[in-house]
């Protein structure tokens, strides 16, 4: 990644817990891998390329937040949404968009969510935008 851009900020996440029925050792592993990245982030972070790690392991409850021990439900999604946005708001920092003309008038653009497939707590879909730009 940094051979494209040097000077990119990288968000990694020490991972929620899991607890699949089919994999006794995992959650044991899952906790070492957590364990390495806080070590590996400092190790490999530049003041030109920081990388942050974003805490996804506190406070997600297997029980509570997945469907089958391993994949989020709706809370579980929601928590991992609050911790991501703040930490990529702060690497982002705060950007201004340009001010649009006042003639002609801004484009209208339209979207359309389509579900592709569907499953407990999660999905997958297409979106499709289109863009009318006045004459």
């Amino acid at each position: 990644m940094r051979a494209s851009n040097p000077a990119m900020k990288i968000l990694v996440a020490r991972l929620i817990p899991m607890n699949p029925a089919t994999c006794a050792e995992c959650a044991d592993r899952l906790v070492a891998l957590n364990r390495a990245i806080p070590d590996w982030a400092a190790a490999n972070s530049t003041a030109a390329s920081p990388i942050t790690v974003v805490d996804q392991w506190t406070g997600f409850s297997t029980s509570a937040d997945t469907y089958d021990g391993v994949h989020p439900n709706d809370s579980g999604n929601q928590k991992i949404s609050d911790r991501w946005y703040p930490a990529l708001a702060s690497a982002l920092g705060t950007v201004t968009p340009p001010t649009p003309p006042t003639t002609p008038p801004p484009a209208e653009v339209t979207c359309t969510l389509t579900v592709t497939n569907q499953w407990p707590g999660g999905f997958q879909a297409t979106v499709t935008s289109a863009t009318r730009v006045p004459p």
